[in-house]
């Protein structure tokens, strides 16, 4: 003879299905958010460029247009980095409002596993943005966007690296490097009000892991 069950059983049957159904699901989120965590650990931050000895010379400033911009060390006011004593200040006057780059002697490199740059900029509301060129593992030159320098005082850009930017070794020991080529200035649409344009970079900074070490190897 078939019994049939109260509705209140078939009700906390249905409740406790719907639980255990829930629970591997939650569970596997929170690993998963543990293991992101574990990830950022293994990176470093490692400073390419603190501008303390950097002295830019004519021939490491090129100008797209008229007049003499002017990029040279200061100590007036460093950034709020610990330890930071001189910075980049960069002079732009009317007639030079177009693209500034400037570039480095030698390339800054990089051999690790890059997963993002940041920069200190200190800026007045320009309406101008900041990039850096980037050359991959492949010699592909790419132009990353650190952002608008729309903003007052000193403030840390940052860019995360796109996944179009390859660093991977073509061979195991092969130690392939992405190298940091130069940094541009683009001035953007000029109020003439605006005589001249002003702002200053300091430390460039880069968060980078050694390649092929698994989290689980850390944790050891």
């Amino acid at each position: 003879m078939n019994k049939r069950l109260p509705y209140s059983i078939k009700i906390v049957s249905g409740i406790l299905i719907f639980f255990i159904s829930v629970l591997p699901a939650q569970d596997y989120k929170l690993q998963e958010h543990h293991s992101e965590k574990i990830i950022d650990g293994i990176y470093r931050e490692i400073v390419l460029e603190d501008f303390e000895t950097f002295s830019p010379g004519e021939s490491d400033i090129r100008q797209f247009g008229p007049g003499k911009p002017i990029i040279e060390p200061r100590t007036d006011f460093p950034s709020p980095r610990p330890g930071s004593q001189k910075y980049l200040s960069w002079f732009i006057p009317f007639e030079s409002a177009d693209r500034l780059r400037l570039t480095w002697p030698s390339p800054l490199v990089i051999n690790g596993y890059l997963r993002e740059i940041k920069i200190w900029v200190q800026s007045t509301h320009l309406p101008g943005s900041l990039s850096l060129l980037v050359k991959d593992a492949r010699g592909i030159v790419h132009l990353l966007n650190l952002g608008t320098l729309n903003f007052r005082g000193w403030q840390q850009l940052t860019i995360k690296t796109p996944d179009n930017i390859f660093q991977d070794d073509f061979y195991p020991g092969h130690n392939s490097q992405i190298k940091i080529l130069a940094l541009q200035y683009e001035p953007g649409p000029v109020s003439r009000k605006r005589k001249r344009q002003v702002f200053a970079t300091d430390d460039l900074t880069a968060f980078v892991r050694e390649k092929y070490i698994l989290p689980a190897e850390r944790m050891q």
